[in-house]
């Protein structure tokens, strides 16, 4: 037996090795920076992992525990390495596929030994994974559910166990309470012990409870679906107002009915990605997928995928199939957060929400096909079954993760099929921007322009009247020297964007081009949502220096300081003002407060004593 476990666990391992060895070599990829640039300058110490847990995640939700992962990678290395990140990753992976064939056995009580095992591997090379273990980003994800799993080990030991039983369930409760900080769909674990609680108790009053809440719902759902002044009737038309931060199309019209119909599309598409009868992308988002349809396949879909595994349910405790009951709750309870029901889900779907409902799925499938070939007497195939899923899956697996290489690799593999995404348009177009100003070669650089280009006015097809991309399509064009282009898009920008942020960028373009009354007039504009900006305070300065207006500069930082005598840009600024007028005791009484006040002394012209 325990030879057994070792062959398992040696399997599970050169299973790990062959898809995701290579990850290690990987750079960063989307998303890191919310990482990064939450921890920069913040890890110095261990006392200063403690002050991680002020922080929000990427001003979302609170993920404290993945802070503290990464901020300990930080002290012990001394600096956040890629391959450092990618090979933690690799071993939280690892350690996930055991605790979940220790779970499992714990849940099963030992038996069905190879079923279980058989449903871990599918688990370990499933493609719907590579998102996870080769985004570092996503260690969220793996934490989430490692610990969840963990939790969820010591809670049925509490069960089973004569002793100790309540510090196995305190000790459970540490592991849930890990699991929840390190990324919110912790909570399905915490879901499923109490179902299991119930099915253990075996309590027909909530069992019978249960049902009928959902007959109910079923019923009111059947009496809204058609009451099409609740829903929305036509979204093939670019979204209005706005596209909102889900670039959901549900965030804005977030009926009950429409959640209702979204989310029977959305148990379609993920079943798709369970299957893998659908290819995975960085993401989705608006249009990619129709979530408020009716009149489609995958409302059709879902409907039948419901009502599928709803019999499959009923069938499970009549016949007491508990592999079938218990993989069904699993695969409820870590998956209902993202079916567009409780929320419009960022991005439709993403690969990554069902990454711990997987490992149910799996379950659930393997014992379906073994139990099937058993009933219709073909047992000895139904683990060759599985073993050609297995072999196409982890081929998938292997090909799919050479995407996850680096920013650019990602975006050459996914983005040509992602034309109908806003979002994805938008990554895509400065993705290819930062690779025209990173490289030196002519010939890229030009393959780069246009693709930058190209995306950003794929983008604009989505949503014409997003201002944000067409600032990205003004800035490009400024820094290609297409000065009417660039004009174009920046007033388009303009007319949309409530915080008129491209009136900066209008004047720098009629600064560039001598046009110093435009110029001017755009920066006053551009200053009065940003009367703290030293870089606005110094062109506004500049150009009015430039026009031989001598009083209006005075006027302008003089003004600022009667508001403010801390200003140091202004101080700067009347510095150079005295200077280039030969007056160089005023220009250092100037420039000494300028520096007082927050100026970098290095910055200036003169030596300041």
């Amino acid at each position: 037996m325990q030879n057994n476990k070792f062959y398992q666990y040696l399997l599970l391992a050169l299973a790990i090795i062959l898809l995701y060895s290579k990850t290690v070599y990987f750079d960063y990829c989307i998303d890191d920076s919310i990482i990064s640039d939450s921890l920069d300058g913040k890890v110095n110490s261990f006392n200063d992992l403690l002050s991680l847990f002020k922080l929000s995640y990427n001003n979302t939700d609170y993920r404290p525990i993945v802070f503290i992962s990464f901020g300990i990678e930080r002290l012990l290395f001394e600096e956040f390495n890629p391959m450092v990140s990618h090979a933690v990753n690799f071993i939280l992976y690892f350690l996930i596929c055991l605790s979940a064939l220790k779970f499992f056995e714990i849940l099963f009580e030992n038996k069905y030994g190879i079923i279980l095992f058989f449903s871990v591997l599918l688990f370990c090379v499933h493609p719907i994974n590579t998102e996870v273990v080769s985004s570092i980003k996503c260690r969220d994800n793996l934490l989430s559910m490692l610990f969840g799993l963990l939790s969820s080990s010591l809670f049925l030991k509490y069960y089973k166990e004569e002793k100790k039983k309540y510090l196995l369930l305190f000790i459970a409760f540490i592991f849930s309470c890990l699991s929840i900080l390190s990324k919110l769909d912790g909570f399905g674990f915490l879901i499923f012990n109490i179902l299991y609680a119930i099915q253990i108790k075996k309590n027909k009053k909530i069992l019978f409870g249960l049902v009928s809440v959902l007959f109910l719902f079923s019923v009111y759902f059947m009496n809204n679906l058609f009451r099409e002044n609740l829903m929305v009737k036509n979204l093939d038309l670019p979204l209005t107002p706005k596209v909102t931060i889900t670039e959901n199309p549900l965030a804005l019209a977030f009926t009950l009915p429409n959640r209702l119909v979204a989310s029977v599309n959305t148990v379609y598409f993920y079943f798709t990605k369970f299957t893998y009868t659908s290819s995975s992308k960085y993401y989705y988002g608006y249009n990619y997928y129709d979530v408020l349809s009716i009149k489609s396949l995958s409302f059709i879909g879902g409907l039948i995928i419901i009502t599928g595994f709803i019999f499959a349910f009923i069938y499970s405790i009549l016949k007491k199939e508990k592999i079938i009951t218990i993989s069904i709750i699993g695969i409820i309870s870590t998956s209902i957060y993202a079916l567009n029901f409780i929320q419009p889900v960022a991005g439709i779907i993403a690969d990554r929400y069902i990454f711990i409902a997987n490992l149910f799925f799996c379950l659930f499938v393997t014992y379906c096909i073994i139990y099937f070939c058993k009933n219709f007497k073909i047992e000895k195939y139904g683990f060759a079954i599985l073993s050609v899923i297995m072999i196409v899956f982890s081929t998938v697996s292997f090909l799919r993760v050479n995407a996850w290489k680096n920013l650019k690799t990602l975006i050459d593999t996914d983005a040509p099929n992602l034309y109908n995404s806003y979002e994805a348009m938008r990554i895509a177009s400065s993705v290819y921007m930062k690779e025209y100003e990173s490289t030196t070669d002519v010939q890229k650089k030009n393959e780069y322009k246009e693709k930058c280009i190209f995306y950003a006015l794929k983008g604009i097809e989505v949503y014409p009247k997003n201002y944000l991309l067409h600032q990205f399509l003004g800035q490009y064009y400024y820094k290609f020297n297409q000065v009417d282009q660039a004009k174009m898009h920046l007033y388009i920008s303009l007319k949309n964007d409530s915080t008129k942020s491209s009136n900066f960028y209008l004047g720098d373009l009629y600064y560039s081009i001598k046009n110093l009354d435009s110029s001017l007039y755009f920066y006053k504009e551009a200053f009065l949502n940003k009367e703290n900006s030293a870089v606005l305070i110094n062109n506004i300065s500049s150009v009015y220096y430039e026009m031989n207006d001598n009083d209006g500069c005075l006027k302008f930082n003089h003004d600022l300081l009667t508001k403010d005598s801390t200003i140091f840009a202004a101080h700067e600024n009347l510095g150079y003002f005295y200077l280039n007028n030969n007056d160089t005791i005023k220009a250092i009484d100037y420039f000494k407060k300028s520096i007082k006040y927050g100026l970098d002394v290095n910055s200036l012209p003169i030596k300041i004593q």
